[in-house]
């Protein structure tokens, strides 16, 4: 690799981190409560299936928060879970999430990573906010392998201090 090409990728290197930690990358300051459907694709049978969740989100960081999901679906889905998910903002309106939870109808673990984009956002006078979103995740169980998991895409309102 030459120089300049070396070069180039360190200085590249330090503009996107300084534009990740330049600004606060959550939805709220403080907490939020987020609502929404979601939508599942079982990639070991071929099944679809749907479900509704509720978040109670804390904000950890200036880009990470805390969330405590509840997911009632319907089969192939997980019917009901609970999952602590930790998201990570990387730019204004765009994060990923990292998720470890449990199937409670079935008694199996869960373990999930998604993205999630923000559509929309409203802010009153930077106290209340509103914020819609999609969400990308894929959901599987660690003991059978990446395979048997659930690829899932949702879309949620989120309001919060």
């Amino acid at each position: 690799m030459s120089s300049n090409t070396a070069k180039g990728i360190l200085v590249a290197v330090l503009l996107s981190a300084a534009f990740i930690a330049s600004a606060q990358n959550v939805d709220h300051k403080i907490f939020g409560i987020e609502s929404g459907v979601v939508f599942g694709y079982d990639l070991s049978t071929g099944n679809l299936g749907n479900g509704s969740m509720v978040t109670l989100n804390m904000t950890l960081t200036d880009s990470m928060t805390a969330g405590f999901t509840f997911l009632n679906g319907t089969a192939p889905m997980p019917v009901t879970a609970s999952i602590l998910s930790l998201n990570y903002g990387l730019a204004d309106k765009f994060g990923f999430s990292l998720a470890l939870g449990r199937d409670t109808t079935a008694a199996t673990l869960l373990t999930g990573l998604g993205l999630y984009f923000n559509v929309f956002e409203r802010k009153v006078q930077d106290t209340l906010a509103t914020v819609m979103k999609t969400r990308v995740e894929y959901l599987f169980n660690p003991n059978g392998g990446l395979t048997t998991g659930d690829l899932t895409i949702g879309m949620s309102v989120s309001v919060g201090i």
